[in-house]
């Protein structure tokens, strides 16, 4: 899971607009997070489980893993007349899950690039969830997004 961990970061450091995140950390901290990060945008890549099944007398395992990836940025949560001024949602869902006109998947945004690099690693078919404004980064005016991943594997165990 580190491994994966660590290449999502790398992906979405090398890919995402530097506008829009500055800053990528692996967990989650457990204490309050600065504005001078917050600002600038972050995305945290964090564990949060595996879950362990053996199948088959024990020689075959089936682990199942979950990761997060939170988007989060100090915003304004009000509404603009100008529409040059983003809202913390238009920016979140921007950055996550943007589109090009055509409804294809802008290829800078947090969804493209973990579902595309996974594959690069050996995840298939991942289970991908977001959940928008989950006030998962308290403080300020914070917007937050979190992508969970979760992906089954087999193996077999040495005995």
């Amino acid at each position: 899971m580190i491994y994966i961990i660590n290449k999502v970061l790398e992906d979405l450091e090398n890919n995402l607009n530097s506008q829009d995140v500055q800053y990528y950390i692996f967990g989650l901290p457990e204490i309050e997070i600065g504005k001078d990060i917050t600002n600038k945008g972050a995305v945290f890549v964090k564990p949060v489980s595996t879950d362990l099944e053996q199948i088959a007398t024990g020689l075959i395992d089936q682990t199942t893993h979950t990761i997060e990836v939170i988007l989060v940025k100090n915003m304004q949560m009000r509404v603009y007349r100008n529409a040059d001024q983003e809202t913390g949602e238009f920016w979140l869902t921007r950055v996550m899950d943007g589109r090009e006109p055509d409804g294809s998947l802008k290829t800078n945004t947090i969804r493209y690039i973990v579902r595309n690099n996974l594959k690069k690693y050996g995840i298939r078919q991942p289970d991908i969830s977001i959940v928008y404004n989950d006030d998962r980064i308290p403080g300020g005016e914070n917007v937050t997004a979190t992508m969970t991943i979760t992906q089954e594997e087999t193996s077999s165990q040495a005995i």
